[in-house]
């Protein structure tokens, strides 16, 4: 019996790590997510588990049948699980909110709260049961919940490794929740098998059980669960075609389908439209800073790279090497899957090298000077992007540039009004630039404000006719950024 109850407190242990983590991406990817979602979501979690801790885990404590309460809870706490995945997926239907519209301070932390409530209530609860399921089968005092403490733990960390190379890269959503119910109550009849002879009450447990045990293993086996991961991905993105739903260890992509265009989503948030990007974008963020350097050979491109801003710069005859660094090889193997001529053209050219490693890492460990630098990252909304706009990353990029190169970066901007929040960003951002560079030139633009930054005085004097000469003399052909537009 010690043996099994210890196996309990370890799944116990196990399946809240892997409950909570479940659902924190689930709604990140609802909530397009920075580090303050993630702060309300585990709050709310730890809330309400020590909520069903204390309240329902202590009053269930003074039943005399505590391995009945035990056992009726985690079956509970199994169903629930499933049940919090499904309402996260339709939740923007639920509060009225469409697919890449922002979610409030408000609106997360409320339907966080709800969303969380019936899993983490449970799991709470389990804690202070096995205890006294402890401290009564083995009479060891206080030490016995020290005991409770080390299983629960060492189902913890087990929950986190098996979580990040096992579940996360092959299974989706549903799946883990249904194996992770099925694992429950597997090892609820494994404890309660002990008891079968004790009364009518666990045989109908034992029971219950094991037809949740059967019916979970026929949506595991029988395509139950993929059949809900797909109804549940068609309620979430309402009136769009889903080709591609799939986690990596970096967050959730999304490949949706409009005609003939194909939408990648990160978390939520669209990254790469192709084969017909924001022309206006690219051919600015691109030819700008490239025409204002009187000879661009080498390249690096940070994140952003693949769906226009490499097909801009291959325009450039100058152009000898492009590098482009992308984190997560999942978004550049499912650009290859779903390929378009443009995102073939790019990552096939002879020219182009793409290197699947974070972008500051990157261009810490090259050895390699470059011309200009492209910050494919346009908006500093959580601590993964912010690290693209410190002082101490200019200075790093600072050093990668040969004479005369210059950085490029892009922030949120508008031709008309600027709100504070805004203002301040590019005030910021603005100012840490001054302090690394000698010189910074900023064009404004409706959606984007493009910086670009160097040691050569040339960016500040490079004008419109310059602009267009050089068009000329390079021979590169441009829809939006024409003389009449500039």
């Amino acid at each position: 019996m010690k043996n099994r109850l210890g196996i309990a407190i370890l799944i116990m242990g196990f399946s809240g790590l892997v409950a909570q983590m479940l659902l924190l991406r689930e709604l990140l990817i609802v909530f397009s997510g920075n580090e303050l979602s993630i702060g309300i979501i585990l709050a709310n979690w730890l809330i309400l588990e020590a909520f069903g801790c204390f309240f329902i885990g202590k009053k269930a404590e003074s039943n005399k049948k505590e391995l009945e309460t035990f056992a009726v809870i985690t079956i509970f706490f199994s169903l629930s699980l499933p049940t919090a995945v499904y309402f996260t997926r339709i939740l923007k239907r639920i509060i009225g909110i469409s697919i890449g519209e922002s979610v409030g301070f408000l609106p997360i932390l409320y339907s966080s709260f709800l969303i969380l409530l019936p899993t983490s209530v449970f799991h709470g609860a389990l804690f202070p049961l096995c205890c006294k399921l402890y401290s009564r089968f083995f009479a060891n005092g206080p030490s016995s919940i020290g005991k409770v403490y080390v299983y629960e733990t060492v189902g913890t960390i087990l929950g986190g490794v098996v979580w990040t190379y096992l579940l996360i890269p092959y299974l989706h959503a549903f799946q883990i929740a249904v194996a992770l119910a099925a694992l429950n109550v597997l090892v609820l009849i494994v404890l309660l098998a002990h008891y079968w002879k004790l009364g009518m009450l666990q045989k109908i447990t034992v029971a219950i059980s094991s037809l949740l045990l059967l019916f979970s293993g026929c949506l595991l086996f029988a395509g139950g669960a993929d059949k809900l991961h797909q109804l549940s991905i068609k309620a979430q993105w309402k009136d769009h075609d889903v080709v591609h739903y799939q986690n990596s260890i970096y967050g959730n992509i999304c490949v949706v389908k409009s005609g003939e265009q194909y939408i990648f989503f990160s978390d939520g948030i669209p990254e790469l439209i192709t084969p017909i990007p924001d022309i206006g974008f690219v051919e600015k963020f691109v030819h700008l800073p490239l025409l204002a350097h009187p000879n661009p050979k080498r390249l690096l491109v940070l994140s952003g790279g693949a769906g226009g801003v490499i097909n801009e710069i291959l325009k450039h005859p100058s152009a000898k090497m492009i590098v482009y660094a992308e984190l997560d090889p999942l978004f550049l193997e499912l650009i290859r899957k779903f390929p378009t001529p443009l995102t073939e053209y790019e990552l096939t050219h002879r020219k182009v090298k793409v290197k699947h490693m974070d972008g500051r890492l990157f261009l810490k460990m090259t050895k390699n000077r470059y011309d200009v630098i492209l910050v494919g990252l346009l908006n500093p909304s959580d601590l993964q992007t912010n690290r693209f706009f410190t002082r101490e990353f200019f200075s790093l990029a600072k050093k990668k540039l040969n004479e005369g190169g210059i950085l490029v970066i892009g922030l949120p901007g508008s031709l008309t009004y600027l709100n504070d929040e805004l203002r301040n960003l590019n005030n910021c951002i603005f100012n840490t630039l001054k302090s690394v560079f000698p010189y910074v030139r900023v064009f404004p633009g409706e959606g984007t404000n493009l910086f670009l930054s160097s040691n050569s005085e040339e960016i500040s004097s490079f004008n419109k006719a310059q602009l267009v000469i050089c068009l000329r003399e390079r021979g590169i052909k441009v829809d939006v950024l024409v003389a009449r537009h500039i």
